[in-house]
């Protein structure tokens, strides 16, 4: 299907300010190609989308020669309706001279009692609705070969279902912009196979950038993966707000690059989700966008909407099937499919980067390990598509969430972390606008190593051999911060040791 969208050039003097896109064809190009259509006996269906788009569709075509025949227009029919028209007492008005006040005229309307009224209600189609798009794709059969769409209102969704046409060309004539000229999608001449496919070395491109250490890479489709209530969602919110306000994300990583984000999450009501971010100083962020409060469509990531709204950003969906509406999720096409537009957000229009909120399998939610094939959902395929995977787990009888990076394409180490809902005194660090880093990469291990210990279970001695060591210290009048330093271990680990060593003091007591 080879989509073109033409963008008129503006009269004098505004076309000044307009700038050219495209690769050169003209406005006028595109009439002809469309007039030879109908020279060809092949069909052109041209789609009625407001008041006066036939008669100045039909004004351009006649001024050169076509077949007439070959033009199908589709509109809808006009519909009747009887609308209420409430009853009005009587009203008086008077003409007041201004020099002298004095009132010349009067003019009285009787009062009108409540009444109904027959109006005819002309209707248009468009791409924006999913019925209109199906309509249309119906009443392209026989002969017809191009279907033209007369300035949509793209930025309303008017081109939202464009996909449900198969196996057709289409025309798309936008309105006026600060743009003006052709742009083709999806054509390709066979006699350009070389400058499809290049020569590597033909191809100057920058190295890797990092966007967040160990987080986020640039041009990465990257997927956080866990069960409920494992706050991925406010992990993403600290996320975009670190980078956002250039500050360290988790209280740990550096931002090396700030883009704006566009943050979807049709998954939670408007209200929670303004409350959730509230705190970390996003409400009057220009560069942090998010769905419209109320608004009847959810923009496909293959939309024209969304295209145009994801360039020079990062996309964070949350979460992630709200946008794929995978059938078969054990089958690899639609998987296939739904990366493919990913990438095509990517590489075509744009997108900085995009981040997938997931849920892990029924296995992956339940299990003390984490087993990447347990968290990167139900296909291979899956896993294979994107480039950086986190999985997300909260370790039992703690406030800490389990964070450990499973595939890693644009980073060399794995590495794993905790963060913490709340702070050691037990009051919430989301309430103050942060989600910081508990156990560093480094002092994590793996999620196995924080299971609920069981009765008999060996101790560890490297384990109660620091415990004493911060006991000693902690006997000679020293801080956290000082046997922090002496340790080589972090503040919170200290203190997380410590407090450990009083528990299990206490369970010896009552075992006694």
């Amino acid at each position: 299907m080879k989509i073109t969208h033409v963008y008129p050039r503006a009269g004098a003097p505004w076309c000044k300010d307009q700038t050219p896109i495209g690769n050169g064809d003209l406005e006028a190009d595109v009439w002809e190609e469309i007039r030879d259509v109908t020279m060809r006996d092949e069909g052109v269906l041209f789609v009625e989308t407001h008041q006066y788009a036939q008669e100045e569709f039909l004004e351009e075509l006649e001024k050169g020669r076509f077949d007439r025949s070959q033009v199908q227009l589709l509109s809808l029919a006009p519909t009747e309706k009887t609308i209420h028209i409430p009853a009005h007492g009587p009203t008086k008005s008077e003409l007041v001279r201004a020099k002298d006040g004095k009132v010349i005229g009067t003019h009285e309307v009787p009062a009108q009692p409540a009444t109904t009224k027959r109006i005819v209600v002309e209707r248009y189609l468009h791409f924006g609705d999913i019925r209109h798009a199906r309509h249309i794709a119906s009443k392209v059969t026989g002969s017809i070969s191009l279907v033209v769409v007369w300035e949509p209102y793209v930025e309303a969704g008017d081109l939202d279902y464009l996909h449900e046409l198969k196996n057709v060309d289409a025309v798309i004539f936008h309105r006026v912009s600060d743009k003006f000229g052709v742009v083709i999608e999806g054509d390709v001449d066979p006699d350009n196979w070389e400058t499809e496919f290049p020569v590597m070395g033909e191809c100057d491109l920058p190295s890797p950038e990092v966007i967040v250490d160990e987080l986020l890479i640039k041009g990465g489709i990257h997927v956080w993966a866990g069960r409920f209530e494992s706050y991925k969602t406010m992990a993403a919110i600290e996320l975009s707000a670190s980078i956002l306000h250039n500050r360290k994300v988790f209280d740990h990583f550096n931002v090396r690059h700030q883009y704006p984000i566009l943050y979807l999450s049709p998954d939670m009501g408007p209200e929670l989700f303004q409350d959730y971010a509230k705190p970390f100083g996003l409400m009057q962020h220009k560069d942090f966008r998010w769905q419209r409060p109320g608004g009847e469509t959810l923009h496909m990531v293959d939309s024209p909407v969304m295209q145009r709204a994801a360039t020079g950003r990062i996309l964070i969906l949350d979460t992630m099937l709200d946008f794929a509406k995978i059938k078969e999720a054990f089958q690899s096409g639609e998987w296939i499919e739904f990366f493919t537009k990913l990438r095509r957000l990517i590489n075509v229009c744009g997108c900085v980067a995009i981040v997938m909120l997931v849920h892990p399998t029924k296995t992956g939610a339940k299990s003390n390990t984490i087993d990447p094939s347990e968290y990167l959902k139900d296909s291979v395929t899956f896993g294979g598509k994107i480039d950086i995977g986190f999985a997300f787990s909260k370790l039992e009888n703690t406030s800490q969430i389990f964070v450990e990076r499973i595939k890693q394409r644009g980073f060399k180490k794995p590495v794993s972390f905790t963060i913490a809902v709340n702070n050691d005194d037990g009051d919430s660090h989301l309430d103050r606008g942060c989600f910081p880093v508990y156990l560093k990469p480094g002092e994590a291990g793996k999620k196995e190593d924080h299971a609920t210990k069981k009765p008999g279970r060996p101790a560890d001695p490297q384990r109660d051999e620091l415990i004493q060591t911060i006991l000693n210290f902690r006997e000679q009048g020293k801080t956290f911060e000082e046997i922090a330093e002496r340790t080589g271990k972090s503040e919170r680990t200290v203190r997380r040791y410590h407090k450990e060593s009083a528990f299990d003091s206490n369970r010896g007591e009552e075992q006694l």
